[in-house]
């Protein structure tokens, strides 16, 4: 008998069978190892438009506290100005990486018309990279020579992670935050699966970014940094003259 049995049961008495059905198959998470593929639950940042006048907003909305909000800030002021980003175009080192990229149309699909991930998840696939101690970190856009697709990503197992934090019918405030702390850390199956501390009250462990802390060294120092590069690296590209930018 497995756990979804056992909760149907628990809950015969109370709500009948058709309730306690919906609410299993509905709101808890997919059965270990299984991607979830379509959900009827929209994504509330789909329309994120990532703009330098948006950027507190954007981070609240991915479920940042004020802290760590101006804690990205002034990551991105550090970025802007080791990346050279608001200089002439010509030493715009993000905008460099960006146009010298060798495959366009697999960059733009990751970064610019993202579809069956959010660009936010989907434009990891170019920007996270492994270390040679397995820890995936953001790149460092001063060191790395040409974009490429890095081999950790698995579109597959990403949308899984969307899909379980983002799109059910009541997301956490902080399901983005989340979500890309769960990546970062290499414990995407941990969340999909909502076990600690990615779980629920209900089932033991909790739904909780302190013991996500806890228990992933350094994950808060990479989640904001991440945020942070996310961010400037959307607002080069979608700006003036962008690879996003069908007007530049």
């Amino acid at each position: 008998m497995n756990w979804r049995t056992i909760i149907l049961l628990l809950c015969l008495p109370v709500f009948g069978v058709g309730s306690c059905a919906l609410a299993a198959l509905e709101d808890l998470a997919p059965s270990r190892g299984q991607v979830v593929t379509a959900t009827k639950y929209p994504d509330r940042l789909a329309t994120m438009a990532f703009l330098k006048p948006n950027r507190a907003e954007n981070f609240k909305e991915m479920g940042f506290d004020e802290a760590e909000i101006e804690t990205i800030s002034k990551k991105m002021n550090q970025m802007n100005q080791e990346y050279q980003v608001e200089a002439d175009a010509g030493n715009n080192i993000i905008k460099k990486r960006l146009e010298d990229a060798d495959n366009q149309d697999y960059l733009q699909t990751s970064l610019c018309r993202a579809e069956r991930v959010p660009i936010r998840y989907a434009a990891m696939r170019f920007l996270v990279t492994k270390d040679k101690s397995g820890s995936l970190k953001p790149i460092n856009f001063g060191a790395a020579d040409k974009l490429e697709p890095q081999e950790w990503y698995e579109e597959a197992v990403i949308k899984a992670v969307h899909t379980a934090a983002d799109l059910n019918s009541k997301p956490a405030t902080d399901a983005t935050r989340m979500a890309f702390a769960a990546i970062l850390s290499g414990s995407q199956q941990t969340l999909i699966n909502r076990e600690s501390p990615y779980g629920s009250d209900f089932l033991g462990g909790g739904w909780s970014w302190v013991k996500v802390k806890q228990k992933y060294a350094g994950i808060e120092e990479r989640t904001l940094t991440w945020a942070a590069l996310l961010h400037l690296v959307a607002e080069v590209a979608f700006g003036d003259a962008g690879i996003c930018n069908e007007g530049g």
